[in-house]
């Protein structure tokens, strides 16, 4: 076990995860932004919001369907 992980909360609050649940929604409905500069990015930190949320077992989906190229 490293060092630092003693010291982290087994579980988030319910404050914690509903932050969490709000960023993940707020990049959902970017996702599919018309400008390049923005859907990129955008797609990106979803990939690694929904791989919080999926590593807490908070939501779990293994491919998007919703989202085009």
């Amino acid at each position: 076990m490293h060092p630092d992980r003693s010291m982290l909360p087994e579980e988030l609050n319910a404050h914690d995860e509903a932050a969490l649940r709000r960023v993940y929604a707020d990049l959902r409905a970017l996702a599919d932004h018309p400008v390049p500069a923005v859907r990129g990015p955008v797609r990106l930190a979803l990939g690694e919001v929904a791989q919080v949320l999926n590593s807490l077992g908070l939501s779990y989906e293994l491919y998007s369907t919703e989202l085009t190229p």
